[in-house]
Order: structure tokens, then sequence, then C-alpha cells
């Protein structure tokens, strides 16, 4: 457990990165690929609905949004840490 929080936080960082840099498209693939390799991780989806919302993909982004709420594993870390 502690080495997929470790490896999902590797793909947060780096695609939080990708994201301040206004690559959104990257960002999402880095996302999308931790997706596969780390299941049902609350804030790689929040954050693949927030890759989503800002390139304007607006129901892939409620879509991730409304899974990364519905997981109850990370959920209150996601929103309390920075």
């Amino acid at each position: 457990m502690a080495t997929q929080r470790k490896q999902a936080n590797d793909y947060l960082r780096i695609a939080k990165q990708l994201l301040q840099e206004n690559n959104v498209n990257q960002a999402l693939l880095v996302l999308h690929e931790a997706e596969k390799t780390i299941k049902d991780n609350a804030a790689i989806l929040y954050y693949i609905g927030i890759n989503y919302h800002k390139s304007k993909q607006f129901a892939n982004a409620k879509n991730y949004y409304s899974q990364s709420l519905v997981i109850k594993d990370n959920v209150f870390t996601l929103f309390c840490k920075k």
C-alpha cells in the first residue's frame, strides 16, 4: 500500500507540474497511465477531472469528479492535502 501511495504521489507531482505549465494533454497522458497502474485512487481521478475541465471536456470532467467522490479511500486526504 505504501508503495502504491508513493507511486500515485509521483504521478500526481508530474501531472501537477504539467498542468502548471499549461500542458493539459501531457498531464492527462500521465494521469491515465497512473489510473491504469493504480486502481481506485481518488486523487488521480480528481486530477483527471481537473484536466478535462481545463480542456473544456465537461462531460469527461464530471465523470471523473464523480468517480473520485465515490471512492472512500483517500477522499478525506484528497481535500485536506496540498
